[in-house]
């Protein structure tokens, strides 16, 4: 599927119709096409060949090919596939989805950033970045936060009282303690 499969199905219907759920390992028909597409899915060969991709299982040249550190090995197309951003779908960090021998559970070990830079173009890039940012900042709250007037300042959480940051962008003055706008005169304790 993977091996030109997605390509015509996506050149068929269209590329924001049919994606490819990397970590779910499935295809996403969206619209209105969900059912020509599940109709054309089914006639595609579910041969999943005996090559050296651990996705699609294809034999690429070894210059189309692509071993991680995991020592996985990904075609170019299906490496491009698992960097490339879905939008709609839950972010997740770029790491290797190849089923491991021993088990049925995945590898998930993390793509390094210069495979990430030489695969992805600078827009996707970009988005990718972005959204590893603001994963990092949602999971780690309770240490930084986004400026409250949805800037895209971050700062660091005091643990001091009295601690105030005043963001660059908006000017606007917050309480590093409690992470609200700043309360001049009150204590954290007092403003709540």
């Amino acid at each position: 599927l993977l091996n030109g499969g997605l390509q015509s199905l996506q050149d068929e219907f269209g590329e924001t119709k049919v994606l490819f759920d990397v970590h779910r390992l499935q295809i996403i028909a969206l619209g209105d096409s969900k059912t020509d597409v599940e109709n054309r899915l089914g006639a595609l060969s579910t041969d999943q060949g005996t090559g050296d991709c651990c996705l699609c299982h294809s034999d690429s040249e070894p210059a189309e090919c692509f071993s991680l550190p995991c020592t996985h090995i990904y075609c170019s197309s299906c490496l491009k596939l698992l960097l490339r951003p879905v939008p709609g779908l839950e972010f997740h960090a770029p790491m290797c989805v190849a089923r491991e021998p021993s088990s049925s559970s995945l590898c998930l070990a993390p793509i390094p950033i210069s495979v990430i830079l030489s695969q992805l173009p600078i827009a996707d890039r970009e988005w990718l970045f972005e959204r590893s940012l603001s994963e990092f900042i949602r999971s780690s709250r309770a240490s930084f936060q986004f400026c409250p007037r949805g800037c895209p300042v971050v700062y660091r959480v005091g643990e001091s009282a009295g601690t105030i940051f005043t963001c660059p962008d908006c000017s606007l003055d917050i309480c590093a303690s409690c992470t609200v706008p700043a309360h001049i005169g009150l204590d954290c304790g007092e403003y709540q």
